[in-house]
């Protein structure tokens, strides 16, 4: 009874901290999304007025890289801003029956097309698990999850390229719950960040937003589920407790 308590207070925290991340989120991608235009514009405006009166190769070539470096800084941009715009305006799951092991496996022959050179072993011994869901909100837990992965063990492997990329995913049943892990052999994350990497607006990477790992977690919030990063010391793992029923 304590630890049903506990996580009905857990998940009302959780709930109010969205809120109030979501009009964060909000302000933030109308402020930065206004001046983009205008920047945009008077960058296409130079390309075309001054472009044709540069005679000199190497200035031309030193111009066009220069706009082409802008534009390419307009565009993490507007990828930043459409992240805050996203997680602002998340729509509550529609759940259905759905098959979980289905879904997963959409997932995984999605990311081998997308890298074919990390071996992914879905270690399942179920046919089906056939659970409510909205099957878009999850196809995108496991899009972005093992989307971080591949990036995490192809930066490892640019650095030392002498291990065998892989991710496993386990999917198990523990009392009321489906236990689904994730683990790969990339960078990881330090364990002094671990209750942090949930947390909106927290991220290590140079161009990150922080704002894929909180997506992940309102969507399993809102599936009534957990997730979790857990210590490990050769990449990274996350544990995602899905309801066996959810209405």
């Amino acid at each position: 009874m304590t630890e049903k308590l506990k996580s009905q207070q857990d998940k009302l925290l959780l709930n109010e901290r969205h809120e109030a991340w979501d009009s964060v989120a909000r302000k933030l991608a109308h402020e930065i999304k206004n001046p983009l235009t205008p920047i945009q514009l008077i960058v296409d405006r130079l390309n075309s007025k001054f472009s044709k009166f540069l005679d000199n190769n190497e200035d031309k070539k030193n111009f066009d890289e220069n706009l082409k470096t802008i534009n390419k800084q307009i565009k993490q941009i507007e990828n930043l801003v459409n992240e805050f715009s996203d997680f602002a305006r998340m729509p509550k799951p529609i759940f259905k029956k759905y098959d979980l092991i289905n879904i997963i496996n959409e997932n995984i022959s999605l990311m081998n097309e997308l890298d074919s050179s990390i071996d992914i072993n879905f270690k399942n011994k179920n046919k089906n698990i056939i659970i409510n869901c909205d099957a878009e909100q999850l196809n995108r837990i496991f899009i972005n999850l093992l989307k971080n992965s591949i990036e995490s063990i192809n930066e490892k492997f640019n650095k030392k390229p002498h291990f065998a990329k892989k991710i496993d995913i386990e999917i198990g049943e523990k009392d009321d719950y489906i236990e689904i892990c994730i683990i790969d052999n990339g960078i990881g994350f330090d364990e002094k960040n671990l209750n942090n990497v949930l947390k909106p607006y927290f991220t290590t990477k140079t161009n990150g937003s922080g704002l894929g790992l909180p997506i992940v977690n309102k969507i399993i919030n809102d599936h009534n589920g957990t997730l979790k990063v857990l210590p490990n010391q050769t990449g990274a793992k996350l544990k995602i407790n899905l309801p066996k029923n959810v209405y």
